[in-house]
C-alpha cells in the first residue's frame, strides 16, 4: 500500500482551504477571526505533518502552506494595528479578550446618550455634496443595497411599526448613510431588553455610513437634520447607544449627544444576559423583554379604571368630587390651598400658575386670587364644564383659564408659566412612566426661575407607617387581611388568580413613589430639590402620616452647562 492511499493524512494544495477557518475579511464580527490561537494551532500541525517524511507531500506543497500562514498572520497584525489606532491598548487587549471568550462568554457595555431638542444645534462638518432625505417603503432595494444582510421583510415591518428612516444621497446618487428613528419601545439585542420612551421622547439606531465615505462628517450630517426634523414635529429629546466596542461611534456620539449612563452584560452560551447597571436617574426605562407585553396591559388596565373612576365623579356634588367617596369639608379645600401658595411663594402681582389636574376647581378657585394669572388643567372635560364661569379668578379680576388636556403631554410651549402644580394627582396615573413624564411637562413649561410643586404624592418612605395606621384603625378580619396582603407578593396574587380563572377586580389602586430617587432623578438635570412633610397644622393625618411632597426649583442657567 503507498502513502497516497492514506486519505486521511494526505493533502494536495487545492484541498487546503477546506481545512482553513473563516477568511478574517469575511468574519461578521469584525477585527480576529473565532479563534486566532486555534488558526495559528491548524498552520502548525499542518506545517508538522508535512515535515514528516513518507506522506507524498512536496516541498512546493508545504512552503504553500507556510506563506498562507505567513500572510493570515500578516492580517491579523494590520487588523491588530487598526484596532490599536481605533481605541488604543486597552481596547486592543478587550477585544483580544473577547473573542478568546467568545465560544463560552459574551460580555461587553452599551453607552446611552440623549440630546435636548430644545437648545442650539452646532453645525456639522461635512467634505462631501450631500442630499438628506426622509426614506419610505419605495426605497426598499435603495436600503437593501447598503446593507444586503438586511432583510425586505425587516424592513417593511419597521416601516408598518411607524418607525422613520432617513437617508444620505451622494453626489452619484447612491446611499452613503441611513438611520432609523422610532417612539415606540425598541429591542436592545445586547441587553435582550426594551427601552421604553416617555412622550415627547425618540430614539435613533441602526446607523450606518459606507466604509468608502467613513470620516467625512457624513454622521454628523445626518445627526443634525434628524434633531432639527424631530424638533419641528414637536419632539423634546432623542436617545441612542452605542457599543462599548465601538470607539468611533462613542466618539461620534459624543460631539453630538450627552452621555447619560452605561450598562454591562454578561451572557453564557445558552443562557439569558446578566445585566449590571448602577443606580443612575438619567437613563432611559429599560424593561425585561417579558415584561413589556405585561406593563402594557397593567397600564392599559390602571387608565380605563381610573378614567371610569373620575367620570363617575359627575354626577356627584363638587365637595365631593375630590375623593370619591365623601364631601369633603370647606377646611380641608383652604387648607390645601394655603400650603400650595406657601410653599409656591405665590406673587398676586405677577405669577402666572398652572394646575394640572384641577378636577372641579375646588381647590383652584382658592388658588387662582393669589395669582396674577391662573390656568387649570384636567383631562375629562365634564369636570371643567360643571365650574361656574366666575368661580375661579385671578388676582387681576379676571377669569381663569380652564383647559382640557393630558398632564403627560401639556399643550403649552416652554416656559409659559411662572409656576405650576399638581396636588394628589401622580399615585392615579396609569404608570410611574407616566407621572415622571407629568413632572417633567411641569417643569418643561416653567420659566427659569420658577418653582414646580409635586403634592400629596404616596412616598415608599412612609409605607410601613402607612400599614401601622391602617393596623390601628383596623378590626381583627381587617387586620388579618392585612397580614396576608403582606405576605403574599402580588406577582403570587396574579398567578393564583389566572391559576384559579378568576377575574380581575376591577379596584382602584394607588401607585407609590420613591420621592427620594425622583429628586436625584430631577437633580441630575441641574434642578434644585426638596422633598417635604405636610405641617402638622395640615387637616388630614393621613396626608401627614403617608405623603409627602416635592418641591422642584427651576435654575436661571443651568449648572455646569455642556458645550454643544
Amino acid at each position: 500500500m503507498t502513502h497516497r492511499s492514506r486519505q486521511s493524512y494526505y493533502f494536495e494544495p487545492k484541498s487546503i482551504h477546506q481545512f482553513w477557518p473563516k477568511s478574517l475579511l469575511t468574519h461578521e464580527l469584525g477585527y480576529f477571526p473565532p479563534s486566532l490561537s486555534g488558526l495559528l494551532l491548524h498552520d502548525l500541525q499542518y506545517l508538522t505533518l508535512c515535515a514528516r517524511p513518507g506522506y507524498g507531500v512536496s516541498f512546493a506543497t508545504a512552503f504553500l502552506v507556510m506563506a498562507i500562514a505567513v500572510n493570515n498572520l500578516s492580517a491579523y497584525l494590520d487588523n491588530a494595528g487598526r484596532v490599536l489606532d481605533e481605541g488604543g491598548l486597552r481596547h486592543l487587549v478587550f477585544r483580544v479578550f473577547q473573542k478568546l471568550c467568545s465560544s463560552l462568554l459574551e460580555f461587553g457595555s452599551i453607552s446611552f446618550f440623549m440630546r435636548e431638542l430644545d437648545g442650539n444645534l452646532p453645525e456639522p462638518n461635512t467634505t462631501v455634496k450631500l442630499h438628506l432625505r426622509q426614506a419610505s417603503s419605495e426605497d426598499l432595494d435603495l436600503l437593501q443595497g447598503l446593507k444586503p444582510e438586511k432583510s425586505a421583510e425587516t424592513i417593511h415591518a419597521r416601516f408598518r411599526r411607524g418607525d422613520l428612516c432617513f437617508v444620505t444621497i451622494d453626489a452619484d446618487g447612491k446611499l452613503a448613510h441611513c438611520r432609523w428613528v422610532t417612539v415606540e419601545r425598541t429591542h436592545i439585542p445586547e441587553l435582550d431588553r426594551y427601552v421604553a420612551l416617555s412622550p415627547g421622547h425618540v430614539y435613533f439606531y441602526d446607523g450606518y455610513t459606507r466604509p468608502d465615505l467613513r470620516r467625512r462628517g457624513i454622521d454628523g450630517a445626518m445627526r443634525e437634520f434628524i434633531f432639527k426634523t424631530m424638533r419641528a414635529a414637536g419632539y423634546r429629546k432623542i436617545y441612542s447607544y452605542v457599543r462599548g466596542d465601538n470607539p468611533i461611534g462613542l466618539r461620534a456620539s459624543r460631539r453630538w449627544q450627552r452621555p447619560v449612563g452605561r450598562l454591562w452584560y454578561l451572557r453564557l452560551r445558552g443562557l439569558g444576559p446578566l445585566v449590571i447597571r448602577w443606580r443612575n436617574p438619567n437613563l432611559p426605562t429599560i424593561i425585561r423583554k417579558g415584561m413589556a407585553e405585561r406593563e402594557k396591559a397593567e397600564r392599559s388596565f390602571r387608565a380605563r379604571v381610573w378614567r371610569e373612576w373620575f367620570k363617575s365623579w359627575l354626577s356627584e356634588p363638587s365637595a365631593k368630587r375630590s375623593t370619591g367617596y365623601h364631601s369633603l369639608p370647606e377646611e380641608y379645600f383652604i387648607s390645601t390651598a394655603e400650603y400650595i401658595s406657601s410653599v409656591l411663594e405665590l406673587d398676586p402681582s405677577s405669577d402666572a400658575v398652572l394646575d394640572v389636574g384641577c378636577d372641579s376647581a375646588m381647590v383652584s378657585r382658592l388658588v387662582a386670587p393669589r395669582c396674577g394669572g391662573f390656568v387649570g388643567l384636567d383631562f375629562i372635560a365634564g369636570m371643567l364644564a360643571d365650574i361656574p364661569r366666575d368661580a375661579v379668578k385671578s388676582a387681576r379680576g379676571g377669569p381663569a383659564s380652564l383647559v382640557a388636556g393630558d398632564g403627560t403631554s401639556l399643550p403649552f410651549r416652554p416656559r409659559t408659566f411662572t409656576k405650576g402644580y399638581c396636588s394628589g394627582v401622580l399615585h392615579t396615573l396609569p404608570s410611574h412612566q407616566d407621572g415622571w413624564q407629568m413632572v417633567e411637562e411641569l417643569v418643561r413649561v416653567c420659566r427659569p426661575g420658577g418653582r414646580v410643586l409635586v403634592a400629596a404624592v404616596p412616598d415608599t418612605a412612609k409605607r410601613f407607617r402607612g400599614y401601622w395606621e391602617v393596623w390601628k384603625r383596623a378590626d381583627v378580619a381587617g387586620k388579618a387581611r392585612l397580614v396576608i396582603s403582606l405576605l403574599l407578593p402580588r406577582a403570587l396574587k396574579d398567578s393564583l388568580r389566572r391559576l384559579l380563572g378568576l377575574p380581575r377586580r376591577d379596584r382602584l389602586v394607588f401607585l407609590e413613589y420613591d420621592l427620594a430617587a425622583l429628586k436625584r432623578r430631577l437633580e441630575a438635570q441641574g434642578l434644585e430639590c426638596q422633598v417635604l412633610d405636610f405641617p402638622e397644622s395640615y387637616w388630614s393625618r393621613d396626608f401627614r402620616k403617608t405623603r409627602s411632597n416635592l418641591l422642584v426649583r427651576i435654575p436661571f442657567r443651568e449648572k455646569n452647562p455642556r458645550k454643544a
